[in-house]
């Protein structure tokens, strides 16, 4: 592995090279480097049912305060899947989403620094991976309707939590799912988180018939990544760590 510090964010991580990102990773810290949020699944390969529900079940072990486990995962694969992102991209290009529609707010408003100028970054790194001018707002439009087709993930995985859980429980659903992902890595597998499934609850909990008091927190496209594609070989800049790590004084 090369090091590029500019990668990781600094401190000089090794930057995996394509073959660690196209196998399994071997190890807990080549799971992390190379796990990304993939936007262009391969059509030609379907993982295991049996081996994405394995995974879920080692996800379960993930840490969970008071052990409540507040995470809940609706499994969905071919007719099915095919089904319910046609019908949410449709309603989502019908501008259904949002408001009343939607389970949660992803983002503060106002958005402040330095969380603003980091989530732009990302979005002028995605839309120019995919061509999109600045401008065209479009184009950027069908780019975020994307996120309703899984970027055709072969399995998609909706992550539910009980209305009534709080702040806690929710960070405990996170937990989860990085450890689902980091696991999928383990089998070859990538993925990508999609809170802008939120957006799409109520539809969402009528197609898939929710337990009364589900909100969906996100959606997860689950596969084997389209090496071929521009927009899968573009990866987000971290901050530097001296902006997270605090060494703490009395």
């Amino acid at each position: 592995m090369e090091t590029n510090a500019a990668y990781v964010g600094g401190e000089g991580l090794p930057v995996p090279d394509d073959a660690a990102f196209q196998g399994k990773a071997a190890t807990v810290t080549e799971a992390v480097l190379t796990r990304f949020s993939c936007r262009q699944f391969a059509r030609d390969r379907t993982p295991d049912p049996a081996a994405i529900r394995a995974l879920l079940v080692k996800a379960g072990r993930a840490a969970s305060g008071g052990n409540l486990q507040s995470w809940r995962v609706h499994v969905a694969t071919g007719a099915t899947l095919d089904k319910l992102r046609t019908e949410v991209t449709k309603r989502a290009k019908r501008l259904q989403l949002g408001g009343k529609f939607q389970s949660y707010s992803i983002y503060p408003s106002p958005l402040k620094q330095p969380y603003h100028a980091r989530r732009s970054q990302m979005g002028l790194q995605y839309y120019e991976a995919i061509g999109v001018q600045r401008g065209d707002g479009g184009a950027r439009l069908k780019a975020a309707h994307r996120n309703y087709a899984l970027f055709d993930a072969p399995v998609g995985l909706f992550v539910t939590i009980d209305k009534d859980m709080g702040s806690p429980q929710w960070s405990d659903v996170g937990q989860f799912l990085a450890t689902f992902c980091l696991l999928a890595r383990e089998q070859g597998l990538h993925t990508i988180q999609m809170e802008a499934w939120a957006l799409v609850h109520a539809h969402v909990k009528t197609l898939l018939r929710f337990n009364e008091g589900e909100l969906l927190f996100c959606g997860v496209g689950v596969g084997y990544p389209d090496w071929t594609a521009p927009v899968n070989n573009f990866r987000t800049h971290r901050a530097d760590p001296g902006e997270y790590i605090v060494e703490a004084k009395l």
